[in-house]
């Protein structure tokens, strides 16, 4: 009877009303140790060193606090952190650190004098980092592209801040942020802020100012050291990366001004003042990262046909659906994920026209079934309830895609015409500054727009259920697809046309190939055909390509797939490629030692949550 009342309620376990759901969103980020319900941090001055040879940051970090309560205790994020000393108005104060959870990391616990509300103090704490910061990737010159210094980058989302910087890492608390950092001269420093200055006179140092006066989540404080150039692309926008590739990015990224006025027509004005953009070494773990003012994005999207920018068009995104609007922990992530891939769509919309949106959307829907093959139930809902786990063993496209379908699909059975074109500004308008929690907008949405009542269990369903969305959303513009279908049909067929598969555009042939990969496997033969140059699929350069391709070869246990998949995952970082390629490898018996062997091999060069993310695939196999 249980587990039918909840096929019929799913939604019944998390809500009883929408102030008791409310409340246990103020009360608790089960991601945190943080006690950011009692005392709040206002804003953070970070003062380092970085010490690319001992691959650490040193130095201090100042939070100014905020009662919201009567406290007499500060609690803080940590993970591996060595405190050395705190004080609360300049003076030392007791200190207790403590180990807590693998998952989760440690807890700092700081005695002040009572505050009471409103009361506001100043934090200091002197600290280090340990040389293997989750948040953290160094690399040696001879790891970098063009091998002329030293690297450093960050990754702080979802829970990884709290390895470089003792805070309340929830995205519920926002803070603005300043800082000053100090690196070894000669090496260029960026952060996810505004450049106030630098000084270049210091004996073998150069030191980098920053301030960000917009309050932001602790994940989106981001650091970036090496030997960089700049590139403008727009009167707002330029590029950094290193001189090999800065002027082949430059070109790639000219659409960057288009993108960001698209997405003000949508959404309202951008506020962030800089939406500059630098290209990180190839060990990046993900496509992008949109941290404020400053996206870092993979090379791996450098195609040299801007086949793949829709990545920027995500990021920039989300500077209104995530930075601005942003979910309250890590339980509603779809709220940030959800929300940007469906303005990224729109933004493409406007700028490729109606069938490039339904063509992605359709993509992503139909990639929802391949996706759930590899994901708990649980981990298949929206609304997740993620307890004591690091979010990022949570990781999937569900978010995504599951997400921006339930968006498209109220935006076409709910939403009138003229609610439609102001729905995401005014999502920004009313959320913007907040954590916003998947009931609350719920009970927004419906309070707003009385056709929810009618679509009230679908959408309850959509949100709390298990698996596949319970409807299929209208794709309205299918011809890109239809192109799509002919050529596969055409593929699966005794014989083949390269010609007619060269005629698709690169969004097209990615399509296909996905495709066809759930067709698998395929006889030797076929592949050979495939292989061929006249495909021009094996000699491709665009990941993208690449990555089915070699799925579709291990998949029908071609053996000349093994060599370029063990290249492709040593080469690519990428979470997306790596993950999948090494799982593959993993899973082929012919293939598993020598893949078990490079990874052993390599992984001191690749980036610690890929590390960590390869190693759950592989525990299965040892």
């Amino acid at each position: 009877m249980f587990s039918f009342f909840n096929r019929l309620f799913p939604f019944a376990r998390h809500i009883t009303s929408s102030r008791s759901v409310s409340t246990y969103c103020e009360m608790a980020d089960p991601s945190s140790f943080s006690n950011h319900l009692n005392v709040v941090i206002r804003s953070t001055k970070l003062d380092w060193k970085v010490d690319m040879e001992g691959k650490k940051l040193g130095g201090s970090v100042e939070h100014e606090v905020e009662g919201l309560t009567d406290a007499k205790e500060v609690i803080l994020d940590a993970r591996d952190l060595n405190v050395e000393r705190v004080l609360w108005e300049g003076l030392e104060t007791p200190f207790k650190y403590d180990k807590i959870s693998a998952s989760l990391g440690d807890r700092l616990s700081i005695s002040i004098p009572l505050v009471s509300k409103g009361d506001r103090g100043v934090l200091s704490i002197v600290y280090s980092t340990s040389s293997s910061a989750r948040a953290l990737q160094f690399l040696s010159p001879a790891q970098t592209t063009d091998n002329k210094g030293p690297f450093l980058f960050s990754q702080c989302q979802a829970i990884h801040a709290r390895s470089i910087v003792p805070c309340q890492d929830t995205p519920a608390v926002k803070a603005k942020y300043s800082s000053k950092v100090t690196v070894p001269a000669g090496l260029t420093c960026l952060m996810s802020a505004i450049s106030t200055g630098k000084d270049t006179s210091g004996q073998g140092e150069w030191t980098f100012s920053f301030h960000q006066d917009i309050p932001v989540p602790s994940y989106l404080i981001a650091i970036v050291v090496g030997v960089l150039e700049r590139r403008e692309i727009g009167p707002r926008s330029a590029v950094w990366a290193e001189g090999s590739v800065v002027d082949t990015a430059a070109k790639e990224f000219m659409e960057t001004e288009e993108f960001l006025k698209a997405a003000e027509e949508i959404c309202g004005e951008y506020v962030w003042k800089r939406y500059d953009l630098v290209v990180l070494p190839k060990t990046f773990p993900y496509g992008g990262m949109e941290n404020p003012c400053l996206t870092f994005v993979t090379p791996t999207i450098i195609a040299g046909d801007g086949s793949l920018v829709s990545v920027v068009a995500h990021e920039i995104a989300h500077s209104w659906t995530g930075n601005l609007v942003t979910t309250a922990n890590w339980d509603h992530f779809w709220l940030n994920e959800g929300f940007t891939v469906y303005l990224e769509r729109k933004i493409n919309e406007k700028v490729y026209g109606r069938p490039r949106r339904y063509f992605d959307a359709k993509e992503g829907f139909e990639s929802l079934g391949e996706t759930l093959k590899f994901v708990l139930p649980e981990h298949s809902k929206l609304r997740q309830h993620l307890g004591g786990i690091d979010p990022d063993d949570a990781f999937s496209s569900i978010p995504y895609e599951k997400g921006s379908s339930l968006l498209l699909y109220l935006e076409q059975e709910v939403l009138s015409e003229g609610e439609s074109g102001s729905f995401l500004r005014d999502h920004v308008r009313l959320f913007s500054s907040k954590g916003l929690d998947t009931e609350t907008w719920l009970t927004s949405m419906k309070e707003r727009f009385p056709r929810m009542k009618e679509h009230e269990e679908i959408v309850n369903e959509w949100l709390y259920g298990e698996g596949m969305p319970p409807r299929t959303p209208k794709f309205i513009d299918d011809s890109m697809v239809v192109e799509c279908n002919k050529v596969i049909d055409n593929v699966l067929s005794s014989s083949p046309s390269s010609q007619l598969f060269s005629s698709l555009t690169t969004t097209q042939k990615i399509f296909v190939l996905s495709s066809l990969c759930a067709k698998a496997p395929f006889d030797h033969a076929k592949m050979e055909v495939l292989a061929s140059a006249p495909f021009g699929i094996s000699s491709s350069i665009n990941c993208e390509i690449l990555s089915p391709w070699i799925k579709l070869g291990l998949t029908s246990q071609w053996e000349p797939s093994i060599p370029v998949a063990l290249q492709f995952a040593k080469e690519y970082g990428r979470l997306k490629y790596c993950k999948k390629t090494y799982g593959l490898l993993f899973a082929w018996e012919k293939s598993r030692v020598l893949a078990m062997d490079q990874f052993e091999r390599e992984k001191v060069n690749m980036h610690p949550i890929t590390v960590q993310q390869v190693e759950s695939l592989l525990n299965k196999y040892k």
